[in-house]
């Protein structure tokens, strides 16, 4: 199985446990859409603090590596966080697609109506 893999951009600190299980959500959503979704903010905390400057500062950093390697970013959500806004503006120095949830689901509703109407 090759599912190219989709960063998964959306908030984190706030209202963190809301955003953890919402972030949750968007990854299956990505998974059932084929992709693999990768949430450095769902995974880092499992083993990092935050509240530490130095350990936030390398996660981050950590989160720019994998987004280098990721074919798309999928913004996610209604609200743009700086956090998020920081790696959007990665993805387009880089060249890679940057997309909304909606519209990832939308063209996939394109290709599964094309497919129907090619049987």
């Amino acid at each position: 199985m090759n599912r190219p893999f989709a960063y998964v951009c959306s908030p984190f600190a706030g209202e963190v446990k809301t955003n953890t299980r919402k972030a949750k959500a968007y990854c299956r959503r990505l998974y059932e859409l084929g992709y693999t979704p990768i949430a450095p903010h769902l995974m880092f905390p499992q083993f990092m603090d935050d509240d530490i400057p130095s350990e936030r500062k390398d996660a981050m950093d950590m989160a720019k590596d994998i987004l280098r390697r990721c074919r798309v970013l999928v913004v996610c959500g209604k609200e743009l966080s700086d956090g998020m806004m920081q790696e959007i503006a990665l993805a387009k120095h880089l060249g890679i697609v940057q997309t909304s949830l909606d519209g990832i689901e939308k063209v996939d509703e394109c290709v599964q109506s094309e497919s129907e109407d090619e049987d």
